[in-house]
């Protein structure tokens, strides 16, 4: 009985292993600021960012240029001085940031986010500036078969609505970034989602996704100690099967999370592929749909290997109560075994010797 007590807890807790720690890893992953962040920076979303806005900004300047050959030399210049201005700690640290904001403000609705993006907004606006200002310098180099006093006039000319356009566009990014900003460039009116009705769900969701994963803590627990009781009897007993138990589910965990993860990577791969070969076929740059790729799949690797360390830590753990549990009944049972004892032969007297007595020999 006591036996299939344990199989049937064992069984019970292996599935309510997987599962909260499957629910831990999934839930708890979007509110970490540090996990996204750090997903985020290894699928290299920066330069993804920085090639969609290149490949709007040549689009725009083709568009609407004044000189076509001022246009091109500021465009050869555009990437070098984006990369400047946008880099890798500032762009991230940045999302970090925003992303802290917004889950204080789905916690709290207190909008706590203040980017301030005036020292960035004139690093950008000089740089842009210097960029116009040295293709006026070199117009021998990009003005062709033209007299370089004929392209520098037209340059001047252009240079000056070029400033013009960037000083207006500079003009249309606030100094200071924060939800109520983005929401109301997202048609939302201000004050509108403070008291609305998705985010009171959306808190109450929070609430019950924390509620669950209490119960869910509680249940393993509540198994784990039900094991424990029923082997109560005999201690070693007791730690052998609660480490078996332990090791078990820790064990299909890892291997069931590592081949979820396969799985969804290979097919995330194939759906960006067919997305990136579908975008080449119409004539669209391809890097958005290989970054999004990319996202998805350390999203989802990120996500469901979230717990691998701890379960990692069980893992060890149950595998020390097995040895510990076998350890102790070796010496348990060494110590119940009778001790042989063995009576020494009688010391020599004076006298003759008794018949069939020999005298131990000299050592």
């Amino acid at each position: 009985m006591r036996i299939l007590g344990t199989i049937v807890l064992g069984f019970l807790f292996l599935i309510a292993f997987s599962a909260f720690f499957l629910f831990q890893s999934v839930t708890s992953y979007p509110g970490d600021t540090e996990a996204v962040v750090s997903t985020l920076r290894a699928a290299d979303v920066r330069t993804a960012t920085l090639d969609t806005l290149q490949a709007q900004l040549e689009e725009k300047v083709r568009a609407d240029a004044e000189d076509p050959v001022f246009a091109e030399f500021v465009l050869s210049q555009a990437r070098q001085v984006i990369d400047q201005v946008i880099t890798d700690e500032w762009f991230y640290s940045t999302i970090g940031q925003a992303h802290r904001g917004l889950v204080d403000f789905l916690q709290s609705g207190t909008d706590k986010v203040r980017i301030d993006l005036t020292q960035t907004k004139d690093r950008l606006r000089q740089m842009l500036w210097e960029a116009g200002r040295h293709g006026v310098e070199v117009c021998d180099a990009v003005g062709g078969d033209r007299s370089c006093y004929d392209t520098a006039r037209d340059l001047q000319r252009t240079l000056q609505v070029y400033r013009r356009q960037v000083d207006a566009t500079m003009a249309e990014v606030p100094d200071t970034v924060n939800l109520t900003w983005l929401l109301t460039r997202g048609g939302v009116e201000p004050g509108a989602v403070e008291g609305s009705s998705e985010l009171a769900e959306a808190r109450e969701g929070l609430r019950k996704l924390a509620m669950v994963r209490w119960a869910g803590l509680g249940a393993l627990l509540v198994l784990l100690g039900l094991i424990v009781l029923i082997n109560m009897r005999s201690l070693p007993r007791m730690m052998v099967n609660a480490g078996i138990v332990l090791a078990l589910s820790a064990a299909v965990y890892l291997g069931a999370v590592s081949a979820l993860s396969t799985w969804l990577g290979d097919t995330m791969e194939r759906q960006a592929d067919d997305a990136r070969a579908e975008a080449v076929a119409n004539g669209e740059p391809e890097f958005a749909h290989v970054a999004a790729g990319r996202v998805v799949t350390e999203v989802f690797s990120r996500m469901t290997g979230r717990a691998t360390v701890p379960v990692t830590i069980l893992l060890v753990g149950g595998l020390g109560l097995v040895g510990g549990g076998i350890a102790l009944h070796l010496v348990r049972r060494r110590r119940l075994q009778p001790k042989v004892r063995t009576v020494p032969p009688p010391p020599p007297f004076a006298g003759p010797m008794p018949p069939g007595y020999y005298p131990p020999a000299a050592q």
